[in-house]
């Protein structure tokens, strides 16, 4: 599959965008083909006709279950070889040749970036708030990343665009979308047709991931509609949406006006769907819940599951909802609370 970083009456290709530092919003554009083509296997790679940028180090994201509980259906991303979602954008959204690569991160993404920055020769530095959580922190710094701490998650940002190297973190990086946009070509191989998909949104990669995933789905006459989008905000932290109250807990939401918001927005409207927010109540109740379930998940993903228990009753089924980081990474959150 062809790929670019679209700016404007511009068309960059990989190579020519991570070449230029990475330093530029950019949408993706690409070309879906005719057909959909999976080949075999179970990772990301089954579908190498349709993603670009993929990388071959291992170990590769992807294939993860997609399970019931509760009357919805959770597919199990906190699975991936580093324990988010965040691992297959990370797969497609590195330069393609050994760099010094730059990112900002409350965690995830640094560590995805990370794991499959060195098995690929790159040198990776994470800048990341100083309250990001012990456990994230750590296997930074086994992974082999350099850490640099910033005050918050917007000041890690600035302080990574300032930075040398080639910035790869998902704000700006329209490659990683191409990555993620797979989870939902592997639920619809499970013989799945969501009505309605909730989705915790920090920076957005996720829900426009998705967005696009489906959205190729359609091209491909596979499925009729876009699934309802339903955008989980941390309420307090949210600018895209108006959403007010108070959250502390879901690390990955809290980016007040992500770079992507009119895309974000667009996204949701055209899928009929709006935002709800979460506050810390709603998290840990949702973490207990996910616990008796089976689920080890960490609050971020919780935001998602308390609104799904929220709604279930009151949007269209099946109900999806992607858990997208470990709670190994977080395990104070159960311990003190």
């Amino acid at each position: 599959m062809r790929c670019w970083a679209k700016l404007g009456g511009t068309r960059l290709g990989p190579e020519e965008y991570f070449a230029q530092g990475g330093r530029i919003l950019a949408r993706l554009e690409y070309d879906v083909g005719d057909e959909f083509l999976p080949l075999g296997g179970r990772g990301i790679s089954r579908y190498a006709m349709h993603i670009c940028n993929a990388g071959s180090a291992a170990p590769e994201p992807g294939g993860t279950p997609l399970v019931e509980a509760g009357g919805m259906l959770f597919k199990l991303e906190y699975l991936n070889p580093s324990g988010s979602f965040k691992d297959r954008g990370a797969f497609t959204g590195l330069p393609p040749t050994p760099s010094d690569v730059v990112v900002d991160s409350s965690g995830n993404a640094g560590i995805s970036f990370t794991l499959y920055g060195r098995a690929a020769g790159h040198r990776v530095t994470v800048y990341t708030p100083r309250g990001v959580s012990e456990g994230k922190r750590r296997l930074l710094e086994l992974l082999g990343a350099e850490v640099v701490f910033a005050r918050d998650r917007e000041e890690a940002h600035r302080m990574a665009l300032a930075a040398g190297g080639v910035y790869v973190g998902h704000w700006l990086n329209p490659f990683f979308l191409v990555g993620v946009r797979t989870i939902a070509y592997e639920v619809y191989e499970e013989g799945v047709v969501p009505g309605s998909v909730i989705v915790p949104v920090g920076s957005g990669s996720l829900l426009l991931g998705l967005y696009m995933g489906f959205r190729d789905l359609m091209e491909w006459g596979l499925v009729d509609d876009l699934p309802r989008l339903i955008a989980v905000r941390a309420a307090g932290h949210d600018e895209l949406f108006g959403i007010g109250g108070h959250c502390t807990l879901a690390e990955g939401l809290m980016i007040p006006s992500p770079p992507r918001g009119p895309e974000i927005r667009r996204a949701v409207r055209e899928s009929g769907g709006w935002a709800e927010g979460v506050e810390d109540e709603d998290i840990l109740k949702a973490l207990k819940w996910s616990l008796k379930k089976g689920f080890i998940i960490e609050p971020t993903s919780a935001s998602a599951v308390a609104v799904a228990l929220r709604l279930r009753d009151r949007v269209e089924e099946p109900v999806l909802v992607p858990l997208t980081g470990s709670g190994l990474k977080r395990s104070e959150t159960f311990l003190n609370k």
